[in-house]
């Protein structure tokens, strides 16, 4: 039996218009679905409404280990591409590239959504937060029943505390 898909995935960030997919290693599968609807829902806007741009930037251990470029190169898009061992695209990570588009560019209207391993996803939230810039994360985790029972998906979360008037 296969139980699927599970969690939330990502939401639609409204009024921004650079898209900033970041995959790493097996976290690259859950934005190609994501960029195919996004893809979708930004063309032809009308209106006067600008159209979204969408950035995919992917990075991998080795050129052997990347997966989805020949998909996202058939929706149209065109990904930036990292390998540690520099087998393919830049020699570095994806978080290298990130910082380079999000200091090449304006980012006042860039939105990220990102999916990975939890260091990488931990280094997403850093140029993130120091620019200011909305980011959503999908989490890996290994599943063992996938509906929390077990607790083996199970991820802590730091809530920030907010006062609310009256209370």
């Amino acid at each position: 039996d296969v139980l699927g898909p599970l969690g939330r995935g990502f939401w639609r960030e409204e009024g921004r218009e650079r898209l900033i997919l970041i995959g790493g290693g097996i976290g690259i599968a859950p934005l190609l679905p994501w960029a195919e609807e996004l893809k979708g829902k930004s063309g032809g806007a009308k209106g006067g409404a600008r159209e979204s741009r969408i950035e995919i930037l992917l990075g991998g251990k080795n050129a052997d280990r990347l997966l989805g470029i020949r998909e996202i190169k058939k929706m149209g898009l065109e990904p930036q591409v990292a390998t540690e061992d520099g087998s393919l695209g830049l020699p570095g990570t994806a978080i290298d590239l990130l910082e380079r588009e999000l200091l090449s560019q304006d980012h006042e209207s860039t939105v990220i959504y990102a999916c990975g391993p939890p260091a990488m996803l931990a280094r997403v939230a850093q140029p993130a937060e120091q620019f200011d810039v909305p980011c959503q994360v999908l989490l890996e985790s290994r599943m063992a029943c996938g509906v929390g029972a077990c607790l083996g998906c199970a991820v802590k979360i730091r809530a920030e505390e907010k006062e609310e008037e009256g209370h």
